[in-house]
């Protein structure tokens, strides 16, 4: 919006304004977006520039982003301009290598200032009783430097590694840091839970769980039109003899009758022979590579998926062993021919489709909790509990606080 900023060579410039113009087909005028954005001067000769996604300006959002509506304002206006985008780090832009790893690490650390900024500004009020504050940062880093942790995976940099090898633990310490500034700020009386969801893995191989499928008679591929053997969205799939599939992470689908538009697997005996078939020889499969097992295990998907729409779960769910993942190609349903691919992308950490058992998140706890086999779905029981509020029957998970509130 008229705005104008001096950025040097690898550095970013301020948050800049901007409004957008959203018009219809005639070229009418609907409404105006107003955002920010900022830039990354990636070089002078030539001249190279990375815009960062749009955000929605907090003040005059197009849609709600806060509840109540006008706290995204209220936050602005004490702290300035914060990223609302919904997945804050630019993850996307250094795994299509857009950026490199020191513009995206200071991207992430500034990104953790505004939610550092954000939670103790909400400590500092007088008018809450529970506060949840989330921070993405130690999964993204994760995500994109896990490489650089495993001189074992495809994209191992010593030279990066000698640079940034210390990216994802130092992160870490930041947050650790951060945790030391709430539990100061709130003083003894009032417990502090730091809790995670899950842990990491490196992801070094992907499988193309679609390939695997096809390979072991489960799919049945016909005729491919020239130049779409490696198309997306299962080309050449006949789903007339095809009885089970694979979108996401590690998720397969059974084609089952009266649930596809085409489905020919029975429900009963049937399906349920199909899903021990299909678990058993993956459990068993050997990567010739390394002649060891890839699969830990292969849930049934309620197993995984507890409590989600009975119609949307997935029948199974493979959890890989360390390094491996399903490949880039098997989340929107590539058949290529090769059964597995190296993964050489950044993004070389995850754990969407890695093992519960051995994935674990932390919890820590500034007071004495009863965790047993704790997980994530405890800290909402665990809430209620120490606010006395009662826990419905057919809520999942349990409190931690045992006797002691």
């Amino acid at each position: 919006a008229g705005e104008e900023a001096r950025v040097r060579r690898g550095g970013w410039s301020p948050w800049l304004a901007f409004r957008l113009p959203v018009v219809a087909p005639l070229g009418l005028p609907l409404v105006a977006l107003d955002g920010f954005c900022r830039f990354h001067v990636l070089s002078l000769d030539p001249l190279r520039v990375y815009m960062s996604p749009l955000n929605y300006a907090p003040a005059h959002p197009f849609a709600p982003i806060s509840s109540p509506f006008g706290y995204a304002a209220e936050l602005a206006a004490a702290l300035g301009p914060y990223k609302t985008v919904g997945w804050s780090e630019d993850t996307s832009a250094l795994n299509a290598e857009r950026i490199d790893e020191e513009a995206f690490l200071t991207d992430l650390n500034q990104t953790m200032d505004e939610v550092r900024a954000s939670t103790l500004r909400e400590l500092d009020r007088a008018d809450w009783q529970l506060l949840v504050s989330v921070f993405t940062q130690t999964d993204r880093v994760a995500h994109m430097f896990y490489r650089l942790l495993d001189p074992t995976h495809p994209r191992y940099d010593a030279a990066l590694a000698a640079r940034y090898g210390n990216a994802v633990l130092d992160v870490y310490r930041r947050m650790d840091a951060i945790v030391g500034e709430v539990v100061d700020r709130v003083g003894p009386a009032t417990p502090v839970l730091v809790i995670s969801d899950h842990g990491f893995h490196s992801y070094r191989m992907g499988l193309n769980v679609n390939t695997w499928l096809r390979d072991h008679g489960y799919l049945v591929q016909g005729a491919i039109a020239a130049g779409q053997e490696d198309a997306d969205f299962f080309p050449g799939v006949d789903w007339s003899r095809t009885r089970a599939y694979a979108l996401g992470t590690g998720q397969i689908y059974v084609n089952l009758r009266g649930r596809e538009g085409h489905g020919i697997v029975a429900p009963g005996s049937e399906y349920d022979a199909l899903l021990e078939s299909i678990a058993r020889a993956l459990e068993a499969e050997i990567d010739p590579a390394t002649g060891t097992r890839f699969v830990a295990r292969v849930y049934k998907g309620p197993e995984i998926f507890a409590g989600g729409p009975p119609d949307r779960v997935p029948d199974l769910q493979i959890a890989f062993r360390d390094g491996y993942r399903t490949s880039w190609r098997t989340p929107l349903g590539g058949i290529p021919s090769a059964l597995f691919e190296p993964n050489t992308r950044k993004w070389s950490g995850d754990h969407a489709a890695s093992d519960v058992a051995d994935t674990p998140g932390i919890l820590l706890a500034s007071r004495r909790l009863s965790p047993g086999d704790a997980t994530i779905l405890d800290l909402a029981p665990t809430a209620l509990a120490y606010f006395g509020v009662p826990i419905a029957s057919d809520m999942q998970g349990r409190s931690l606080l045992g006797e002691e509130r």
